[in-house]
């Protein structure tokens, strides 16, 4: 009912981290805390070179570990609770071929099933690579903790609520895994028009049985 995730400012060119304490009952939020003073730093010790567009955090109470999603250089890494990089992550060379992400759309969305021993991640939107499949086609990998092979689904997003504006965003923003076979997706359209005045958003929570 207590768990870690991390700031959404930059410090040290990485990220803090926060310690969350939820009432299981309710789901309130109860306490929030800085569980450790030093930064996001590499596995070597140092801080991050450039900022990495942290884009989702999933805890993994097995190795009492968290991975972040890196957008920037669309990997997902694994770090002990003391903010320092493990120098592990994911293989994701086969998943996401390289440079088949549309520009500030690379992998936005990470659960852990801790049941299952997996993790699911996806695209905010759909890959250049899949261009010829119907608009909103996403890619969502489950990846086996082990030596099993990762299973690719398709997921058909809406249709989006609006075109055009100065600024628009439609994708899956997040994803959570219930541990029973199902997913809960996340769709998130923003409408920004010139001078923000009368911006919008849309956000639908879809549940999810991948395979069916």
């Amino acid at each position: 009912h207590s768990w870690d995730g991390t700031r959404g400012c930059r410090a040290d060119d990485g990220r803090r981290i926060l310690h969350l304490d939820i009432n299981p009952r309710s789901g309130k939020l109860r306490h929030v805390s800085l569980s450790s003073s030093q930064p996001v730093l590499t596995a070597g010790g140092g801080a991050l070179a450039k900022a990495p567009d942290y884009e989702d955090v999933a805890f993994v109470s097995q190795t009492a570990t968290f991975y972040l999603v890196s957008e920037a250089s669309g990997s997902v890494s694994e770090y002990a609770l003391t903010g320092k990089a493990t120098g592990k992550s994911l293989l994701l060379e086969n998943l996401f071929p390289k440079g088949c992400f549309q520009s500030g759309y690379g992998i936005e969305s990470l659960a852990y099933d801790e049941r299952n021993k997996a993790f699911w991640l996806t695209s905010e939107a759909s890959l250049t690579t899949d261009a010829q499949l119907p608009y909103g086609t996403l890619r969502i990998w489950s990846v086996p903790c082990g030596t099993a092979k990762p299973r690719l689904f398709r997921y058909q997003m809406d249709s989006p609520c609006w075109r055009g504006g100065a600024w628009h965003i439609h994708g899956v923003s997040a994803l959570l895994a219930t541990g029973d076979g199902r997913l809960l997706v996340m769709e998130r359209e923003v409408s920004v028009p010139k001078g923000y005045v009368g911006a919008k958003t849309h956000t639908s929570i879809y549940e999810v049985v991948p395979g069916e």
